[in-house]
């Protein structure tokens, strides 16, 4: 019993120093690089280190004016079909004197500048175009060893569960088990959330097509007859609704004027 508390103890102990045990090795790996450089050539290593692939989110942003919304809209549609994307946001606003559409599009990282030289080349005018990319390399190989780390530990904490021989031991190893198997797939999330952003780049594609002020004018008198003649129809279904309380003082008014006509005769 004390020899499996003692080797608990130490699990414990190692799961609570795995985080900044795997701080002091990046922060000493230098170190050692720079001593096995001095030493003699022919105890070096002649093995070169694998370089991580690079994990590289990329966003660009793009508005320009258009000749015509739909052929616009039906264009950006095909192009994202062909390139293997797809659309996850579509929104349609309209104002005074333009229409404009917002578009969010998801295309394969590869496909990404191929698609916008293809809306570039579309436009009637170009009024903004940005592009940004962030390198989340370090981050994506931080988190893929923390993870190896603590799945090690997990698999340590589940044998060690398989020697437990009294009640409370097996609830204490099984609340560290617990708190490892909610981190691991916390962290679990995060790579699948950074391997999408890295696999599918995101442009956000908003394109206007204006109008002059007359039709501009005339879309507004529009709207405000459909609006007045919209107001008058609920007017009216509001109150014919209320008939029997009509009906009711209707009758109450003519029964009070006459009751009253009575007594004046009198």
């Amino acid at each position: 019993m004390k020899r499996f508390t003692f080797y608990f103890c130490l699990l414990l102990f190692y799961s609570l120093c795995s985080c900044s045990k795997d701080e002091q090795q990046q922060i000493y790996m230098p170190e050692v690089s720079a001593n096995k450089s001095s030493e003699p050539e022919e105890t070096k290593n002649t093995t070169d280190p694998v370089t991580p692939e690079r994990k590289v989110i990329k966003k660009g942003d793009l508005h320009f004016e258009t000749s015509s919304n739909q052929e616009t809209r039906a264009f950006i549609t095909k192009q994202v079909l062909e390139l293997k994307g797809y659309i996850s946001d579509d929104d349609f606003y309209e104002y005074d004197n333009r229409t404009e559409y917002r578009i969010t599009l998801r295309v394969p990282s590869n496909q990404f500048d191929q698609l916008l030289n293809r809306f570039t080349s579309h436009a009637k005018k170009i009024d903004r175009s940005n592009i940004n990319t962030s390198d989340v390399t370090d981050e994506f190989v931080d988190i893929e060893a923390r993870l190896k780390t603590k799945k090690e530990l997990e698999n340590r904490y589940r044998e060690l569960l398989k020697e437990a021989n009294s009640v409370d031991d097996m609830l204490a190893i099984e609340r560290e088990l617990g708190t490892l198997r909610a981190d691991i797939e916390s962290a679990e999330g995060r790579l699948r959330l950074l391997d999408n952003l890295v696999s599918y780049s995101t442009l956000s594609v908003s394109f206007y097509e204006k109008h002059n002020a007359a039709l501009g004018f005339g879309l507004r008198l529009g709207e405000a007859l459909e609006t007045g003649w919209s107001g008058l129809l609920w007017l009216i279904v509001a109150v014919t609704s209320l008939w029997p309380f009509i009906l009711s003082a209707v009758i109450l008014v003519l029964v009070n004027r006459r009751f009253t006509n009575n007594i004046s005769r009198k």
